[in-house]
């Protein structure tokens, strides 16, 4: 098992994303970085790779996958819409020790046994934002140290509304 054991100074996310709902999901993550940090108990820094929509380019899949070797997130967001490239990149980010939250529930329903047994034998988390599941404290859950237990919880909310 090779997931993170010791606390970064830094909680790093790279944001994977792409079309609307990406930026929507990105512009959501910024809008709270501030809150996440406060409930993390150390600073966020958030990077990331939009692209618009339509179909995505395997050099650009291949780029992102380069970027987190390079650059050892601790939580990647997915987002891309698109199950062949989301499950590279979560493959990726997986065997990089990154956790990963996905907000795709083709790749969830086409690879997602796979990618859960992938993190469990990295010691990081594999989890889904969709349906409405709340995605900032996902992100923190994902961002957790091995060994490290936090209760979350999740109220109900109001149609349209995600988190609070």
């Amino acid at each position: 098992m090779t997931g993170r054991s010791v606390t970064s100074p830094v909680v790093t996310i790279l944001t994977v994303t792409r079309g609307r709902l990406g930026a929507a999901l990105v512009q959501d993550l910024h809008a709270r970085a501030e809150h996440l940090a406060a409930v993390a108990g150390r600073p966020v820094r958030l990077s990331g790779v939009h692209a618009p929509s339509g179909p995505l380019d395997p050099m650009v899949v291949g780029a992102v996958c380069d970027l987190i070797a390079r650059s050892h997130p601790i939580v990647v967001v997915e987002a891309l819409g698109q199950p062949g490239p989301a499950a590279a990149v979560a493959e990726q980010a997986l065997r990089a020790a990154a956790s990963v939250v996905t907000a795709s529930e083709a790749l969830v329903a086409q690879c997602g046994p796979r990618l859960h047994d992938l993190a469990a034998a990295h010691g990081v988390a594999f989890l889904i934002a969709c349906g409405g599941c709340p995605l900032p404290p996902l992100v923190l859950l994902a961002a957790r140290p091995a060994g490290v237990a936090w209760e979350v919880s999740h109220r109900p909310q109001p149609a349209g509304r995600c988190w609070g």
